[in-house]
């Protein structure tokens, strides 16, 4: 399986990915840096021209916008999956109103983000591999002081991530699952925060246990309809963003 080296915020030396950085939080909204330009900050001037290059766009109202169908599609594909209520199955065990609001606050934020990313990433692997992209200019005007058209601002978020190797081993065991079957080397931000969410207590097991339980519905129900041996979804990414809409909806109920 591919490794992937990343770059942590309170890591960074070079001056480039400090500013880089810096920069990234205040255009997405976030108060975190994404683990696609920490990979991208083992290369300081990749990060540096590439985030330079996309920056214009990522301002444009036509990207709000796309990302936002983008949000949509998530939206549809998740009322298409089979399943329980797991807002219910929650509740029944206890788990509060106040703590339900939290996870949704963290789901919702990521899938504002991850909206954003999967087509920053899909620009980079076209780029990379020799596509032109775009060309036809940025349509629409900047955002400035248009702020009802702006992404909601989630850097007033607090936010923690919990480190894989430090969390208490139940948690450890369902991190450990999440990555096996979306095929990925690394565990996404997206968990590390509901896993760091009272990570001590039953609260955050359950959330992150009905993280893993959505992932095991869709893919479940991927297989049964499929001839051979169980297999990863191709997209990981987009199984992923699936997911955190449907974790948003479900802290929401």
């Amino acid at each position: 399986m591919l490794t992937i080296p990343l770059v942590r915020e309170s890591d960074a030396s070079d001056e480039r990915v400090r500013e880089a950085f810096r920069d990234i939080k205040a255009t997405l909204r976030v108060p975190l840096v994404s683990q696609i330009f920490q990979a991208w900050a083992t290369v300081p001037r990749f990060l540096d021209y590439a985030w330079r290059r996309f920056r214009p766009n990522v301002l444009a109202a036509s990207f709000i916008e796309q990302s936002r169908r983008i949000s949509g599609l998530a939206a549809r594909v998740v009322s298409a999956w089979p399943g329980d209520d797991h807002g219910a199955a929650l509740r029944e065990r206890n788990v509060s109103e106040a703590d339900m609001l939290r996870m949704r606050e963290i789901s919702s934020m990521f899938n504002d983000l991850d909206c954003k990313l999967l087509a920053i990433a899909h620009a980079v692997r076209l780029a990379l591999g020799g596509t032109q992209i775009g060309g036809g200019g940025i349509s629409g005007p900047q955002h400035g002081g248009d702020k009802d058209r702006l992404s909601r601002d989630h850097r007033g978020l607090s936010l923690s991530l919990v480190d894989e190797r430090d969390a208490p081993p139940r948690i450890r065991t369902v991190l450990e699952d999440i990555k096996s079957s979306l095929g990925l080397s690394l565990m996404p931000s997206e968990y590390r925060a509901i896993a760091a969410f009272r990570a001590g207590e039953p609260t955050g097991l359950r959330a992150l246990d009905s993280a893993s339980r959505l992932m095991g519905d869709f893919t479940d129900d991927a297989i049964a309809r499929a001839s051979g041996p169980r297999r990863v979804p191709r997209r990981p990414d987009r199984v992923e963003l699936a997911i955190l809409t449907a974790l948003a909806d479900t802290y929401g109920a």
